[in-house]
Protein backbone atom coordinates (compact mmCIF):
# COMPACT_ATOMS: atom_id res chain seq x y z
CA UNK A 1 0.00 0.00 0.00
CA UNK A 2 3.13 2.32 0.07
CA UNK A 3 2.61 3.37 3.75
CA UNK A 4 5.52 3.60 5.63
CA UNK A 5 6.37 4.17 9.26
CA UNK A 6 5.14 7.81 10.50
CA UNK A 7 7.76 8.69 13.82
CA UNK A 8 8.86 11.65 15.09
CA UNK A 9 11.59 12.54 17.85
CA UNK A 10 9.67 12.71 21.27
CA UNK A 11 9.68 16.43 22.32
CA UNK A 12 10.09 17.57 18.78
CA UNK A 13 6.44 18.39 18.13
CA UNK A 14 5.75 22.31 17.48
CA UNK A 15 4.08 23.70 20.58
CA UNK A 16 3.43 27.17 21.13
CA UNK A 17 5.61 28.74 23.86
CA UNK A 18 3.78 29.22 26.98
CA UNK A 19 5.23 33.52 27.67
CA UNK A 20 5.91 33.77 31.85
CA UNK A 21 3.78 37.05 32.91
CA UNK A 22 7.69 39.05 32.45
CA UNK A 23 7.95 38.16 29.21
CA UNK A 24 4.78 39.67 28.17
CA UNK A 25 4.66 42.92 29.82
CA UNK A 26 8.69 43.21 27.98
CA UNK A 27 6.73 43.26 25.06
CA UNK A 28 4.38 45.30 25.80
CA UNK A 29 4.02 49.20 23.99
CA UNK A 30 3.31 51.99 26.41
CA UNK A 31 -0.11 51.84 25.22
CA UNK A 32 -0.50 48.01 25.45
CA UNK A 33 1.58 48.23 29.45
CA UNK A 34 -1.07 51.12 30.59
CA UNK A 35 -3.94 49.28 29.56
CA UNK A 36 -2.54 46.30 31.16
CA UNK A 37 -2.06 48.48 34.38
CA UNK A 38 -5.70 49.93 34.83
CA UNK A 39 -6.58 45.72 34.29
CA UNK A 40 -4.19 44.81 37.17
CA UNK A 41 -6.04 42.97 40.01
CA UNK A 42 -3.10 41.29 41.22
CA UNK A 43 -2.59 43.17 44.11
CA UNK A 44 -4.84 44.62 47.31
CA UNK A 45 -4.71 48.09 45.93
CA UNK A 46 -7.38 47.09 42.85
CA UNK A 47 -9.84 46.31 45.54
CA UNK A 48 -9.52 49.89 46.80
CA UNK A 49 -8.15 52.13 44.29
CA UNK A 50 -10.67 54.69 42.24
CA UNK A 51 -7.95 55.11 39.62
CA UNK A 52 -4.94 53.81 38.39
CA UNK A 53 -1.79 56.12 38.03
CA UNK A 54 0.47 55.22 35.19
CA UNK A 55 2.07 58.33 34.64
CA UNK A 56 2.63 61.14 32.95
CA UNK A 57 5.78 63.08 30.78
CA UNK A 58 7.44 61.92 27.62
CA UNK A 59 7.25 58.39 26.63
CA UNK A 60 11.31 58.28 25.42
CA UNK A 61 12.47 60.00 28.10
CA UNK A 62 16.38 59.56 29.07
CA UNK A 63 14.97 59.13 33.31
CA UNK A 64 12.04 58.09 34.75
CA UNK A 65 11.05 58.53 38.31
CA UNK A 66 9.36 55.99 40.27
CA UNK A 67 6.74 56.37 43.34
CA UNK A 68 5.61 54.03 45.63
CA UNK A 69 2.41 53.77 45.95
CA UNK A 70 -0.25 56.69 45.29
CA UNK A 71 -1.82 58.27 47.71
CA UNK A 72 -5.16 59.50 48.15
CA UNK A 73 -4.41 62.47 46.58
CA UNK A 74 -2.59 60.89 43.65
CA UNK A 75 -5.81 58.37 43.50
CA UNK A 76 -8.15 60.82 43.14
CA UNK A 77 -7.05 62.22 40.19
CA UNK A 78 -5.15 60.09 38.38
CA UNK A 79 -1.47 61.85 38.12
CA UNK A 80 1.41 61.10 40.26
CA UNK A 81 2.84 63.44 42.62
CA UNK A 82 0.30 65.51 42.96
CA UNK A 83 -0.02 67.96 46.28
CA UNK A 84 3.32 68.48 48.45
CA UNK A 85 4.74 65.61 47.02
CA UNK A 86 4.51 66.97 43.59
CA UNK A 87 5.84 70.60 44.46
CA UNK A 88 8.63 68.83 46.50
CA UNK A 89 9.48 66.99 42.84
CA UNK A 90 8.91 69.87 40.74
CA UNK A 91 10.94 71.96 43.14
CA UNK A 92 14.04 69.33 42.62
CA UNK A 93 13.42 69.08 38.57
CA UNK A 94 13.84 73.36 38.67
CA UNK A 95 16.97 73.04 40.50
CA UNK A 96 18.69 71.16 37.96
CA UNK A 97 17.60 72.64 35.01
CA UNK A 98 14.41 69.86 34.38
CA UNK A 99 10.57 69.92 34.28
CA UNK A 100 8.22 67.13 34.49
CA UNK A 101 7.17 68.13 30.59
CA UNK A 102 10.74 67.61 29.26
CA UNK A 103 10.85 71.28 28.51
CA UNK A 104 13.37 73.90 29.93
CA UNK A 105 12.12 76.25 32.80
CA UNK A 106 13.08 79.90 32.47
CA UNK A 107 15.27 81.14 34.85
CA UNK A 108 15.10 84.41 36.62
CA UNK A 109 17.85 86.55 35.84
CA UNK A 110 17.92 88.06 39.56
CA UNK A 111 20.33 86.38 41.79
CA UNK A 112 18.56 83.88 44.56
CA UNK A 113 19.69 84.50 48.18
Amino acid sequence: MGLGPVWSLRGSVDRPVELTRADRIARMDWDGLESAVAACTACELSRTRNRTVFGVGHRAAEWMLVGEAPGAEEDARGEPFVGQAGRLLDNMLDAVGLTRSGTTPRRSTSPTC
